[in-house]
């Protein structure tokens, strides 16, 4: 029986479209294995978002074997899964779960308002003061500067816009005195962006930290930002957080390093921040790490983004008493 040319050329298309889907998904995901032979900043966009890739990989390998099997497209489907499977490992290797500890709970905001965004200064202002945080950490303080007197009456200590820098970019305000304060440059592009200090709470002393890194694919400069604030880090004795904007995620070859040099722990379920409009399905760049003694009790993002282009964040940490 002849077959009909339609047929055939039906077929044809099926099976270069399948191949084009498949070749596609496997050169992302050749992309995203960079990281186990380089750590280069050309490449980092593509290993911060190795775990999505990778989904998002497993989903067009499927639906290219569907359109045609083929063996490409098995190895395809299977490499896909597979770097699915060591990202979301990955994720987890310095994550903590939440728990319901003794002790004084001790409340922290983190929160890249953006630079520009004063028309929405009084609603972030009062996103923060309905809070009740005893810490604040703000990035890009720029945008609340017009609510920044409202919220230096309820937060009478601060690191940032007038005190110890007359630059408004991070700003920490505490409800608590704020011991051995200072606010130092990690680099030309992150000046003024790491603030250390210890907050005297009723519990007992804990360092609070603030950071904001530069974009990783600005050459090298992100990962000596993250290996300058673990030097620093280091120096300090007793219970640490430390928040803020990395733009990076915690599975990108220098971040993993970081917390293996730190001790710093994530949550196990780390909220996605950026970008806005996917939710929950973004990706989490902003983060909020923990030493022992702290513990997670609870840990959200800031239901509504009050006009800015990242999710803020809230943890309750868990101090034990003396």
């Amino acid at each position: 029986m002849a077959v009909h040319p339609a047929a055939t050329q039906w077929n044809a298309m099926r099976h270069h479209l399948s191949f084009s889907i498949s070749l596609i998904s496997a050169l992302v995901l050749l992309l995203i294995s960079s990281r186990f032979v380089v750590d280069f900043f050309l490449v980092a966009i593509y290993q911060n978002l190795h775990l999505h890739l990778a989904l998002i990989a497993v989903f067009a390998a499927s639906v290219a074997l569907v359109i045609r099997f083929n063996i490409f497209g098995v190895i395809v489907l299977v490499a896909a899964i597979g770097l699915s499977i060591h990202g979301y490992l990955l994720s987890q290797r310095y994550a903590v779960a939440t728990v319901d500890t003794p002790g004084q709970t001790f409340r922290l905001i983190s929160f890249n308002v953006l630079g520009t965004n004063t028309e929405n200064a009084n609603a972030i202002a009062d996103e923060i003061l309905g809070s009740r945080a005893d810490v604040v950490n703000i990035m890009e303080a720029r945008g609340v500067v017009p609510a920044l007197p409202r919220l230096f009456a309820a937060y009478p200590y601060r690191i940032g816009c007038g005190e110890q820098t007359k630059s408004c970019d991070l700003m920490m305000l505490s409800r608590y005195p704020l011991k051995n304060g200072t606010i130092q440059s990690l680099s030309q592009f992150a000046y003024h962006r790491f603030i250390t200090a210890r907050v005297q709470l009723p519990a007992g002393e804990v360092n609070v930290a603030a950071i904001h890194l530069t974009k990783p694919y600005f050459d090298a400069y992100h990962d000596e930002e993250l290996q300058g604030a673990a030097r620093m880090l280091g120096r300090l004795n007793g219970p640490l957080v430390l928040s803020g904007d990395f733009n990076a995620s915690s599975i990108s070859p220098d971040m993993l390093e970081f917390l293996r040099q730190t001790g710093l722990k994530a949550a196990k379920n780390q909220p996605a921040t950026w970008p806005i409009m996917a939710g929950s399905l973004g990706v989490p760049i902003d983060h909020i790490y923990i030493r022992e003694p702290l513990a997670f009790r609870h840990i959200q993002r800031i239901a509504d983004n009050h006009g800015s282009n990242h999710y803020g964040l809230v943890a309750d940490l868990g101090l034990p008493l003396p």
